[in-house]
């Protein structure tokens, strides 16, 4: 969403004024620019209507609005007695506030279409399957009872919303595909012989010889075994290793942001180009291993054992290590929080 808008530097409070909007004029858009660049100038528009407003009281604001004819937004302008604007804001989408002000049944159309979109919205994402999912049209009738509804607006929001890929209706029913990003995984848990035929498949994908590469993003290992593999170019976000035997493991170039390890064995692993950004390490050894071109930002290790470990040349912002034991290695940069 863009929104055009007159930002303050360091305000000291937003304490508003009530304005009242006793008269709406639309003027040019040569006239709007240059109300824009001279706002204080003797102004037609508000001159032609400063008779029409009711003199200002302590608590109230009498506002004239100048709408853009040719586009959307306005300013309100209170010359509080003067033939300029004394008192003046810029309104985007002043247009349509003022409509929506003047017909309340059109707000209230507005509100009912908005909350049957976004009503629905969330049981398809809550309710699909592989990221399909087949709305019909007659239940979002039914959901509204006898209030008015417009399909073909309800077919066109839904076609806007960010949620969705792609919106077909036929006969009566909407095909939903759903944008990957809002669909959460669910976390599976693996097995020893899911992780082993994984990695198989890995290594004859980095051999160039079939196979697929290792995607372990939102799985749980626990008490499983990857001694001695070769994980390089693995994707594993937001996954969680629990009680794993992870010694003498190489991951190259792979992808750990937001995974969890936790009390892991890790010495002589060896992360190089890997991201590990907002990573956790809890009570893991991690001895002896290298750590070298690595992106640790925002990660944390917790009771870990870095006994000659020594990350190089890695992204270090807002890394930090509680209470881990580094007294043999030689880390400038990293951040003790005890």
């Amino acid at each position: 969403m863009n929104i055009l808008i007159d930002l303050n530097r360091k305000p000291e409070d937003y304490r508003l004024k009530n304005c009242v909007v006793d008269e709406i004029e639309e003027i040019s858009r040569d006239q709007f620019e240059t109300f824009q660049y001279y706002p204080t100038a003797r102004f037609g528009a508000i001159t032609n209507n400063l008779h029409r407003l009711p003199e200002d009281t302590e608590d109230i604001r009498h506002c004239i609005l100048l709408l853009d004819a040719d586009g959307n937004d306005g300013f309100i302008v209170n010359p509080h007695g003067a033939d300029y604007a004394r008192y003046s804001a810029f309104i985007p989408n002043a247009r349509q506030l003022y409509r929506l002000n003047q017909y309340p049944s059109l707000a209230e159309f507005n509100d009912r279409m908005n909350r049957m979109v976004d009503r629905f919205t969330s049981e398809a994402i809550q309710g699909h399957k592989k990221g399909s999912y087949v709305l019909d049209i007659s239940d979002v009738e039914s959901a509204c009872g006898f209030e008015t509804f417009d399909r073909d607006l309800f077919t066109e929001m839904m076609s806007e919303r960010n949620e969705f890929i792609d919106v077909e209706e036929n006969n009566g029913d909407l095909y939903l595909t759903i944008n990957p990003a809002y669909i959460t995984a669910i976390p599976r848990e693996l097995s020893q012989k899911d992780l082993d035929v994984i990695c198989a498949k890995h290594i004859l994908w980095m051999n160039d010889a079939g196979g697929e590469r290792a995607n372990l993003s939102n799985c749980i290992l626990r008490n499983l075994s990857l001694y001695g593999t070769d994980l390089s170019y693995c994707v594993c976000c937001s996954a969680v290793f629990e009680n794993c035997d992870m010694h003498s493991t190489a991951f190259i170039n792979s992808d750990f942001e937001k995974t969890q390890f936790l009390n892991c064995c890790m010495q002589d692993t060896y992360f190089e180009r890997a991201t590990l950004s907002d990573a956790v390490f809890e009570d893991c050894d991690i001895s002896n291993s290298i750590i070298n071109d690595c992106r640790l930002t925002n990660a944390v290790m917790r009771d870990c054992d870095l006994d000659k470990t020594n990350p190089t040349g890695c992204d270090l912002e807002g890394f930090r290590y509680v209470e881990s034991d580094i007294t043999e290695s030689d880390s400038p940069g990293l951040s003790p929080i005890l």
